[in-house]
């Protein structure tokens, strides 16, 4: 019969029991120890690929899903307005997609309607509340009757549900993805390398031509208008939410984690 031995071993003041031990074994506490108390997981950095698996680094290793254009909480942003979403309870940073969410411009929302618990911006705001505002408008009636076959469909919150329902999977550590804040896009405008690391990733660089690159955020000026964001190097404005002037934007989607 087999003979188990066991013995313990106190390495550094931690103490390891070792079963059937073997002459052909060899025991590295060096190992042991980085395996019982791992590293902490770095912290990203301005221009990282963020990857299909939640995670992220300077160098494009895995599938990726987009690029880290803002490290820690955005001004006005907390843990907890996302509930259990975020893994560690912490804001890492925010992730703008590879691609647009959808090919077509398409109008914000209902114009006439000042959507209750979406803050009225007068004026430019740097606010970080992109995930809020498109929560608040998801929770309206009307957002589960958009037809995003259909962008240009009067009295529907298209660019809202073609920013949530981008293709690509967001993890699930994640936020999930969402219609930026007016804020939020400026940072994404001045990020450096913008164009070669989107295309460097498999994606593309936002529309600067077409449509004199406008894209909707998710920040309402008041009833009527909503703030948009032009990519062709003219900054912010906002204009009517429907389809009564004809001011489409198109939309690309970000994520918190």
């Amino acid at each position: 019969p087999r003979v188990r031995r066991q013995r313990q071993m106190c390495i550094r003041d931690s103490v390891y029991t070792l079963h059937d031990i073997r002459s052909d074994l060899y025991f590295d506490p060096l190992v042991a120890e980085a395996e019982q108390n791992p590293g902490p997981v770095s912290e990203p950095n301005i221009g990282d690929y963020y990857y299909v698996d939640g995670t992220w680094s300077s160098e494009l290793q895995k599938p990726c899903i987009g690029i880290v254009f803002k490290v820690e909480s955005g001004t006005g942003d907390d843990a907890s307005n996302y509930g259990d979403k975020l893994a560690d309870k912490k804001i890492h940073g925010y992730v703008v997609a590879l691609q647009d969410a959808h090919e077509a411009v398409g109008i914000w929302g209902i114009r006439g309607q000042d959507v209750d618990n979406l803050p009225n911006e007068g004026s430019f705001t740097d606010k970080y509340n992109g995930y809020l505002n498109t929560q608040t408008v998801k929770a309206l009636p009307e957002f589960n009757e958009v037809d995003l076959a259909n962008p240009l469909s009067k009295d529907q919150y298209w660019a809202f549900k073609a920013a949530s329902d981008y293709a690509a999977n967001a993890p699930a550590n994640s936020s999930g993805w969402y219609l930026p804040s007016i804020g939020q896009l400026q940072d994404i405008y001045t990020l450096s390398n913008r164009a070669e690391l989107l295309i460097g990733a498999g994606g593309t660089d936002f529309k600067m031509s077409e449509n004199d690159g406008r894209y909707w955020s998710s920040t309402e000026y008041n009833g009527s208008d909503a703030w948009y964001y032009r990519f062709n190097g003219n900054g912010s404005e906002r204009y009517a939410k429907g389809v009564e002037y004809q001011r489409y934007c198109y939309v690309r989607a970000v994520l918190t984690f």
